[in-house]
């Protein structure tokens, strides 16, 4: 009898027969000392890492203090048998990111609905705007943030949008937006629509009409989950008023926001402490799952 069992083939067939009286203690002893060959190790402490053949159900343990991105490589690089599983530790500091190669890969949660964190955004004025036209429909313009997950608005250019990144595998949003217009005549009419890719017309469209008898008036809007193409679909939210060519828009009052309620596939996901199982499902598909996912 041997100390240990240096490979699992050769604890198979050590143990090939599991007949009743054929494990004696020495047996037992062998075993228990081969245990860390049924999962074995291997730890990154890199800032990229690309799996390899050799993780094949094996665990590989993430140990950065910074972030970590890592690769999942696709099918014509390193041919993973269909089924292989990689479980993915997380030991330091660092956030662990697993990205498929980008158009090759395809990344997939089982549930498919929610990302595994929140992806949003939200957009304002810095200042007020002042004596603007806005008696023909017009996008309102957002020149600040406060907050941005993912590259969905941009100061400077476009600023009158949110953009549902390239690459994000977002494929439902819900949208909203207040707007406070001041210093216009009273007893009027106006509204408030979100846009889609510019028209009022889509699935799941929303809008605020008004007719106000005040100078001033807050409009706004909330839509439900909204289907998006990832990389093309943009939203704006479009205001227009009756007559008057002069109106304010509030800063400290209105505001603009978007909110990702399903992701599929996931595209790149980065995960918390404790573990996720990535298992090869096609040629070029995996799913991940876990409860470091959350």
């Amino acid at each position: 009898m041997v100390d240990t069992v240096r490979t699992r083939s050769a604890l198979a067939l050590l143990f090939a027969d599991n007949a009743a009286g054929n494990i004696s203690a020495q047996d037992l002893r062998d075993m228990l000392a081969s245990v860390p060959v049924l999962n074995p190790q291997n730890e990154q402490t890199g800032a990229t890492y690309t799996f390899a053949l050799a993780d094949a159900d094996q665990s590989v343990i993430f140990n950065r203090a910074s972030a970590q991105a890592v690769t999942i490589p696709k099918n014509s690089v390193i041919a993973f048998p269909i089924g292989t599983r990689i479980r993915c530790v997380r030991k330091g500091a660092g956030l662990p990111t697993i990205a498929p190669v980008d158009g090759d890969v395809t990344l997939h949660k089982p549930t498919g609905i929610k990302p595994n964190r929140p992806m949003k955004a939200m957009v304002k004025r810095a200042t007020d705007q002042t004596g603007a036209n806005y008696t023909s429909e017009t996008a309102v313009p957002w020149d600040a943030e406060v907050y941005d997950t993912d590259a969905f608005h941009d100061n400077s250019s476009n600023n009158t949008r949110l953009s549902i990144p390239s690459g994000s595998g977002i494929v439902r949003v819900h949208a909203g937006a207040v707007v406070r217009a001041a210093n216009f005549s009273a007893d009027f009419w106006g509204f408030l629509a979100l846009r889609k890719d510019g028209s009022k017309d889509f699935d799941g469209a929303v809008s605020s009409i008004f007719e106000a008898g005040v100078s001033a008036a807050s409009i706004n809007f909330g839509s439900g989950s909204v289907p998006v193409v990832a990389g093309t679909t943009y939203f704006d939210a479009a205001l227009q008023v009756e007559t008057d060519t002069s109106v304010d828009i509030i800063a400290a009052r209105s505001n603009f926001w978007v909110e990702v309620t399903e992701i599929d596939p996931v595209g790149s996901i980065a995960y918390q402490y404790g573990y996720v199982t990535l298992e090869k499902i096609g040629t070029d598909e995996w799913m991940i799952e876990g409860p470091a996912l959350g």
